[in-house]
């Protein structure tokens, strides 16, 4: 439960802190944070790959905007690969990022996905999938540390069980996830 409670405390504090100040400087005619003032929404495209201990890979896609000069809010489809397993899914997730504002190249951001994992497997069904990390964004190009979680549910074919589809056992891929991404 905590695991789920930080990143939204975040990400909620973030917007309010966000929206307050776009207000603050978009009623005053002179302003000294043009990028906030004259801010338009930015539609986005990114990519990215990442690898995760045990074994793990994804590769995830997201299209959304930027709907405020630190607040990037998306939905986006990829692949995970569980190798040891060999399970793969097509999460569909939401995205939100948080990028904190700075005057550099350089801007550091805590992204937050979930939504569900589909399994392209006979014998797996899908499940939750949870990802969050933290990194920096240089220019267009971002790479992170995070956790992704993807829930899914394997069916053992053993017919000495007594049923024609087996025995139902829910399992979870986790691990620290390095990611690289673009945005276009």
């Amino acid at each position: 439960m905590k695991k789920v409670l930080l990143p939204l405390l975040l990400l909620v504090s973030g917007v309010a802190v966000a929206q307050r100040h776009h207000v603050r400087y978009s009623q005053s005619k002179c302003c000294m944070h043009k990028e906030v003032c004259c801010f338009k929404p930015e539609f986005r495209f990114m990519a990215e790959a990442g690898l995760q201990t045990s074994n793990r890979y994804e590769f995830q896609t997201s299209l959304g905007a930027k709907v405020l000069p630190i607040l990037y809010v998306g939905a986006g489809v990829g692949v995970y690969h569980d190798a040891d397993a060999t399970f793969t899914s097509i999460p569909l997730y939401g995205h939100l990022r948080l990028l904190h504002p700075t005057r550099g190249i350089v801007r550091p951001y805590v992204d937050v996905r979930a939504g569900y994992g589909g399994s392209v497997e006979d014998n797996f069904s899908g499940g939750f999938y949870w990802s969050n990390s933290v990194g920096l964004e240089v220019k267009r190009l971002y790479f992170g540390v995070g956790y992704s979680r993807q829930t899914y549910y394997h069916t053992n074919g053993n017919p000495n069980y007594g049923s024609r589809k087996g025995v139902r056992e829910r399992c979870v891929g986790e691990g620290l996830t390095l990611r690289l991404g673009y945005s276009f």
